[in-house]
């Protein structure tokens, strides 16, 4: 790889992690470290084979999607709209069926 795009590579890493301390959320900080730590090595030591890192990436991103989520509010949706609707319209309707035009 050239020295201009290790550069940029482990600037930009360097960049998001930069952005991560800010926003204080340890489990973004401990992802970007992780990637960070992933740049260094690819671009200039190589002491750890790309496949690691690349476990290593996947199981970091994954934790921090799972924590960010469980720390949403959102609620997760039970049912698609469409099944609630045809529920209630069964419901209204005693002795109808409920189908598709089947």
């Amino acid at each position: 790889m050239s020295s201009v795009a290790s550069f940029l590579m482990v600037a930009s890493g360097a960049l998001c992690l930069t952005g991560a301390v800010a926003s204080k959320g340890r489990p973004a900080i401990v992802a970007a470290v992780v990637m960070v730590l992933a740049m260094i090595d690819l671009a200039y030591t190589a002491l750890v084979p790309a496949v690691v890192w690349s476990g290593a990436l996947l199981l970091a991103g994954i934790c921090l999607a799972v924590f960010l989520r469980s720390s949403s509010k959102v609620p997760s949706p039970r049912r698609s709209p469409l099944s609630s609707r045809v529920a209630r319209t069964a419901r209204r309707r005693p002795g109808t069926r409920v189908g598709f035009g089947c």
